[in-house]
């Protein structure tokens, strides 16, 4: 992929995360704290949602997109099967409501207003999860881009408008923020795929029940992975309560401003790399490259965000001051999910889907028992361990599958920097606020020579030449 299409490519969830992390201390300034545990909860609904309801469809065509004549008539065919299936059972959800029945959802009992509203969500979501994923498909990078940027930076715009105009006090008018954002995107969306809409569409039995046997694992893969994510949510909110949750939220969601470098590389390098699934010798040398720049710089970035926790400090409210002691801990997991999908590629390519599934039940079920243990003993900290120490679990199990399944490559030294890092988020941890000043001491000599270290290295392999060469042919060629 070229530099510049790189470069545009990883502007939509950088923009997305800047907005994101900007959005959160606002809510969390401007909504009591049981408001911010729901939204916690409710976003891991829709989260759920596009995992269960796309049946593994959308996994059919990353895999088969590039390989398919006709590739628009089998996306909108799987689309139409996915959101039949969505909209069928939110009506059946819905028939408890017309018959009296109470719906209790984790947020608490809701009324139909909340769970039209949720529907919609839900519905909306799903057919957003294909239209962007045809965007990615056909390499549109611009407009798939702007869609990640729009997605957060909707839900900032909805949420001043109803500051300044209308008040924002209660969790419904929260939720319809964030509906009123997702709308808007999906209307982005339609706009660019206005061309190629096709409404005259009917259910193709063959090509869904080809699509559905090859994705289903992986959607029960996916849902493991939703729960390996959300779990400690959930379980939070059982044995503590939504106050906690949000102090919890709030510190997660800072913290992951380093799933940056995981929508970026989501979306560049993990839908590019199958276009070369034939080319086995470069496969194995780029994975081992990749493993280990992605390792290198979780410290960097890791050093960085520990040396910045006294600025976060000022920018969130005094009652999610405990959130602090979770960030150093939390920052880790996106970055160890990047590891373990860059390790998994090779089980991809051998379509070895039940062994990724079994993995991530295997690590779910592994994380729901450390988070059930640890939660009650040591509250936030316990669960944010415990996710931590299971997405290191999840990079080891797939890695070494895919050298045992499909071939051998380097991985030793990446997991002595994984078990470094764990090691060094406890400390951040266990050091007194009272002494944490000696452990910034520590941090920026480290991260000092850390970096020229590793500017050192990548000069000496000539890799900072090759980048700088291409930058000049790029200012050459306009």
């Amino acid at each position: 992929m070229k530099l510049d299409k790189i470069i545009v490519y990883s502007l939509g969830p950088f923009l997305s995360a800047f907005f994101g992390f900007i959005t959160i201390p606002i809510i969390a300034w401007l909504f009591e704290p049981h408001i911010v545990g729901q939204l916690s909860i409710f976003n891991i609904l829709i989260g759920f949602s596009t995992l269960f309801f796309t049946l593994g469809l959308d996994y059919y065509l990353i895999r088969n997109y590039h390989h398919i004549s006709n590739k628009e008539n089998v996306l909108y065919k799987v689309m139409f099967t996915s959101v039949f299936f969505t909209i069928l059972m939110l009506i059946f959800i819905g028939l408890f409501f017309y018959y009296g029945y109470e719906l209790y959802l984790p947020f608490g009992e809701v009324s139909i207003w909340v769970y039209l509203m949720v529907a919609v969500a839900i519905v909306v979501v799903v057919i957003s999860r294909f239209l962007s994923l045809k965007l990615r498909l056909d390499d549109n990078a611009k407009a798939y881009s702007l869609y990640l940027f729009l997605v957060k930076f909707n839900i900032l715009f909805f949420l001043l408008v109803f500051y300044f105009f209308y008040g924002v006090e209660s969790f419904e008018n929260l939720m319809l923020i964030h509906l009123l954002a997702i709308i808007a995107s999906f209307l982005f969306l339609l706009y660019f795929n206005r061309t190629s809409i096709c409404f005259n569409i009917k259910l193709d039995f063959e090509l869904s029940r080809r699509a559905i046997l090859f994705g289903f694992p992986m959607v029960i893969s996916g849902v493991a992975y939703w729960g390996l994510t959300a779990v400690d949510r959930l379980l939070i909110e059982r044995f503590l309560n939504l106050e906690s949750l949000a102090v919890y939220s709030v510190g997660v969601s800072i913290a992951s401003i380093a799933v940056i470098l995981q929508s970026i590389f989501s979306t560049v390098w993990i839908v590019d790399i199958y276009k070369r699934a034939d080319d086995k010798p470069f496969l194995i040398k780029n994975i081992s490259q990749t493993l280990l720049m992605i390792s290198e710089l979780t410290i960097i970035l890791y050093t960085l965000f520990v040396m910045s926790l006294p600025i976060i400090e000022f920018i969130v409210p005094p009652k999610y001051s405990d959130a602090i002691s979770i960030m150093p801990i939390a920052f880790l997991s996106p970055l160890f999910f990047i590891i373990a999908e860059v390790g998994v590629v090779g089980l991809g390519i051998v379509k070895k889907t039940k062994i990724i599934m079994l993995i991530t039940v295997l690590v779910f079920c592994i994380n729901f028992f450390l988070n059930y243990i640890l939660i009650p003993i040591y509250g936030l900290v316990g669960a944010a361990t415990s996710t931590l120490i299971c997405f290191g679990l999840l990079a080891f199990l797939r890695i070494e599958l895919s050298c045992y399944f499909w071939a051998k490559f380097d991985r030793l030294y990446v997991y002595s920097i994984m078990i470094f890092l764990i090691c060094l988020s406890f400390l951040n941890y266990i050091i007194p606020d009272s002494e944490a000043i000696y452990l910034y001491y520590f941090h920026f000599p480290f991260f000092l020579l850390y970096s020229l270290y590793l500017l050192n290295k990548y000069k000496s392999l000539g890799f900072i030449t090759n980048l700088r060469g291409r930058f000049e042919r790029r200012k050459v060629k306009k």
